[in-house]
């Protein structure tokens, strides 16, 4: 809203001084000196420039970003490859770990094996006879309790065991979800931040783009002025055309003069009509522009005219309007074809920038 007041604003100013600063055709062809204006091309394509330089400053900042968003994906992927090697380091000695278990498991169960059997056959010894040696008792009863002691240290190693390979796999499996987790909290901080700066480089850019398309609403308004001021000289041409006409249709009378300026030329000068002899499309500054007074010479036909002849002075007054205006339409369409080429040259400069900016937001 506020940049299209501040262009309705604008387009209102250059109407006032537009107009302020029009040409005017005063009575009988008098005060047709045309008033000109600073040139405002050199602020226009100051305007460009340093639109083009906020635009290279943008695609410079997306495309940091771009860097910034590779390197933290590259961040991403080692962090994960990284937590995928340490899992399969980790199940690599969980599956160590249960072959050591199952290996004691294995063992254990041959022990108790071993033990039921040596219990069979202690069950199995038929009572000795008192006649039997006491000493061959003691041999194996000592050998069962070597055995049952050698079961309960195996037990005893098997679930020391089993303590340490639980308390060792919570351990790491905690570290892993720790790092885990804290690498997940860094990537997303990264990845909000990094949309929070290309959020605010696409709105840059898009401020931009409404600037641009704001000068480009200006530099249309002043167009449209100039063809409408073009349209108003075209106008005054046709009816000063149709006035030379009708003055061309009048018969003229010839007043002779005596036998003593007969034989003169007589020099017609119209001191009232000066003309610019700026014919560029470029604004002069606002200096007085040196005129020099148009000087008619007659024909021998011509000089039997009287000096002050009324007929005279408004033929001489309307070619020197004729001319005047003339210069004046030539310089309304070099003005106009000026304005055209500039216009064209932004809406080429905005249709490229927009397509570069629509590349580096889908980057």
């Amino acid at each position: 809203t506020t940049h299209i007041q501040q262009a309705e604003q604008s387009i209102k100013n250059y109407r006032v001084s537009l107009s302020e600063k029009s040409p005017r055709v005063g009575g009988n062809g008098r005060d047709c000196a045309m008033q000109t204006d600073p040139d405002d091309t050199a602020k226009l394509q100051a305007s460009l420039k340093a639109t083009q330089d906020k635009l290279a400053a943008t695609v410079d900042e997306l495309r940091s970003l771009r860097d910034v968003k590779d390197s933290l994906f590259n961040e991403r992927k080692q962090i994960v490859e990284n937590s995928r090697r340490k899992e399969e380091f980790l199940s690599v000695s969980v599956q160590a770990g249960e072959e050591t278990i199952n290996q004691l498991r294995s063992q254990i169960r041959e022990l108790e094996e071993r033990l039921e059997q040596s219990a069979s056959g202690i069950a199995a010894v038929p009572v000795v006879p008192p006649a039997v040696s006491h000493n061959e008792d003691v041999g194996l009863l000592e050998k069962l309790l070597a055995q049952i002691t050698l079961v309960n240290e195996l037990k005893g190693e098997i679930a020391q065991l089993h303590k340490k390979l639980s308390a060792d796999h919570i351990a790491m499996h905690n570290a892993l979800q720790s790092d885990y987790q804290t690498i997940l909290n860094k990537v997303l901080q990264d990845n909000e931040a990094t949309q929070q700066v290309h959020q605010r480089a696409l709105q840059t850019a898009e401020n931009e783009k409404n600037a641009l398309c704001t000068s480009l609403l200006n530099t249309k308004a002043e167009l449209e002025l100039s063809r409408s001021e073009q349209q108003r000289l075209l106008i005054l041409t046709e009816s000063l055309q149709q006035a030379q006409l009708a003055a061309a249709a009048v018969p003229i009378k010839q007043y002779l003069h005596s036998s003593t300026s007969t034989d003169l030329p007589v020099p017609i000068s119209v001191n009232s009509i000066s003309t610019s002899t700026t014919t560029s499309p470029v604004r002069a500054p606002k200096t007085p522009v040196k005129t020099e007074p148009i000087s008619i010479q007659t024909s021998k036909h011509d000089q039997q005219l009287s000096p002050f002849s009324p007929l005279q002075n408004r033929t001489s007054r309307e070619a020197a309007a004729a001319a005047i205006q003339a210069d004046l339409q030539i310089q309304s369409k070099l003005r106009v074809a000026e304005k055209d080429a500039e216009i064209e040259l932004l809406q080429r400069q905005i249709a490229k920038d927009q397509v570069h900016l629509s590349a580096q937001s889908d980057d």
